[in-house]
């Protein structure tokens, strides 16, 4: 499976998730870093992850909504989103993290330096955002 877009290296990386919150069942975290973006973030690339149900169904996964919008002073152009997937599937109510290292960070007089630190996002373990994390 190639996700959405062609070569968007569709599961470079995964890891299995037990979600206990809500449904109990395991999940498949599978990153495209090269996935185009959604719509409403008006870039081209950011990457993805994808969260599979164990079945036999190749095509029931679902895009995990992570880059919702994009401050003025980050490039997530091109920010390799799902290059890093983990969970924490051994602890009860384990959370989910997806990273992209090339994320980047504008900052200084005039938004004049680029940054290129990276950014993690952490979920909870039913793979929705939790402002207390």
């Amino acid at each position: 499976m190639d996700g959405k877009t062609k070569d968007s290296f569709f599961g470079l990386s995964v890891a299995l998730h037990k979600q206990t919150k809500g449904a109990s069942r395991y999940l498949l975290l599978t990153g495209a870093p090269k996935e185009k973006a959604q719509p409403q973030l008006r870039v081209n690339e950011t990457g993805a992850v994808y969260s599979c149900p164990i079945t036999i169904d190749p095509s029931d996964c679902s895009r995990m909504d992570l880059v919702s919008s994009v401050a003025p002073n980050e490039i997530v152009e091109g920010m390799w989103l799902g290059v890093t997937v983990a969970s924490q599937k051994d602890q009860w109510g384990g959370r989910v993290l997806a990273c992209g290292h090339r994320y980047v960070k504008v900052v200084g007089p005039e938004l004049s330096l680029w940054r290129m630190v990276g950014k993690c996002y952490v979920r909870g373990n039913d793979l929705t955002y939790d402002p207390t994390d």
